[in-house]
């Protein structure tokens, strides 16, 4: 009875911390973003969102039919979410982004008052993805330039499901998925020293994988790189790592041991989480399957040094699909997922662990996403969770804070 009425007060906690975001009037919570918008609301293709010290850098792909294309922009938040720069134009004189919808989002990453953002142009190949385009700024996101492309083949084939991530010796890593080879598509990684002016050599990560899933990359504070995806045979989520800044890889057996056999891309990726660093480390993940009995999205752990994988843990019910996950210095863990229920209404929900992971708390709809949200994306500053997601029945973009602290039991 202990650990019911524990659990109870516990989501009262977290479900208060929800309420005190969104409604906020008189109170000390932070109140929901105020956004500075252009005149026109334009439909949300892509949305990335990096931290750097107490800054939030967001980086959308808005779509305006006017201007026939998808255009990329950046804002800053320097207050928790609060407010919001004006919007900064990113691909000025570039090549057009590829703006086909969310699931292929363009990327960011900070690096103090230096940023990165690689996006996809379109290509002759069938799907339309080609080349990789990046720009840089060293001044905050005030200011963009055009920079080095990660990939350097010299190519349009289809380069796509790119990720980036920095190392604490300031370099950054990409992470995609490459044609190259003429033969299917690979992971490919490459290092910049210089936040994209140049890129390194391009490695090999894993010669074959699934197709057309986004990947996940992050590093430690040990300089350690994860990358996550989905392998082709079977067609389960695994980790490769690299601890010497991406100039060799290992990849792990996948997690959850699935098993699944499906000749076809099943368009969805997975999240990652990475906490501690070095022998420390600690791999938290969401993985989504559609083997037959087991489908939907599952939780599982794999820690240094062996990394081997927990059992998972079934999140949400079996239409639970699209997720983020993230977790705090002190170990609280978020994770959140779009879910579809059987009447085809689509919902925002997010849960809670406060012990890394070993017990969750409620799931907890998000009152406020509606319009078919989608794709919810988590970022950490401290102990709070901004959850951003966009919507696919109307044009905008959102953010709440979720108070991992709130959670703590005295």
């Amino acid at each position: 009875m202990r650990t019911i009425i524990k659990s109870i007060l516990l989501f009262s906690l977290a479900a208060s911390a929800l309420s005190a975001q969104e409604n906020a009037h008189g109170s000390h919570r932070p109140a929901p973003a105020a956004r500075v918008e252009p005149t026109a609301i334009p439909e949300i293709r892509s949305l990335d969102i990096a931290v750097s010290g107490q800054t939030l850098h967001l980086l959308l792909g808005e779509f305006r039919p006017a201007e026939s294309r998808t255009s990329l922009w950046h804002r800053r938040s320097d207050d928790g979410g609060l407010s919001w720069s004006p919007p900064a134009r990113v691909d000025t004189g570039g090549p057009a982004p590829y703006g086909r919808g969310r699931g292929t989002d363009f990327q960011i990453v900070a690096v103090g008052e230096n940023l990165t953002t690689v996006w996809l142009t379109d290509g002759p190949s069938r799907t339309k993805r080609g080349p990789l385009v990046c720009a840089r700024s060293t001044d905050g996101g005030r200011t963009w330039q055009p920079a080095a492309t990660p990939a350097n083949d010299g190519t349009d084939c289809d380069h796509a499901f790119i990720d980036l991530a920095a190392t604490p010796d300031g370099a950054i890593h990409a992470l995609w998925l490459d044609a190259r080879s003429g033969e299917g598509k690979g992971l490919i990684s490459a290092r910049s020293r210089d936040f994209g002016a140049t890129w390194s050599t391009n490695r090999i990560v894993d010669p074959k994988t699934c197709e057309c899933c986004w990947n996940i990359l992050q590093a430690d504070q040990a300089g350690v790189l994860y990358g996550f995806y989905r392998d082709i045979d079977p067609r389960d989520m695994t980790v490769a790592l690299s601890g010497d800044g991406g100039t060799t890889w290992r990849s792990l057996p996948p997690g959850g041991a699935f098993h699944w056999d499906f000749k076809g891309c099943p368009h969805v990726g997975g999240a990652l989480a990475v906490q501690g660093s070095g022998a420390t480390a600690r791999l938290h993940t969401l993985v989504w399957t559609g083997v037959a009995g087991r489908s939907g999205l599952h939780y599982l752990t794999t820690s240094a040094p062996d990394f081997a994988w927990s059992a998972p843990v079934r999140i949400g019910s079996d239409r639970a699909r699209y997720s983020d996950i993230a977790v705090t210095p002190s170990g609280v863990v978020a994770a959140a997922w779009i879910e579809t229920t059987p009447e085809g209404e689509t919902i925002l929900r997010y849960q809670l662990s406060r012990d890394g992971g070993n017990h969750w708390l409620f799931a907890v709809a998000v009152p406020s996403a509606k319009n078919g949200p989608t794709h919810p994306r988590l970022a950490v500053i401290g102990e709070r969770f901004h959850l951003f997601w966009s919507a696919t029945q109307a044009p905008d973009w959102h953010h709440i804070t979720l108070i991992g602290e709130s959670t703590a039991l005295p």
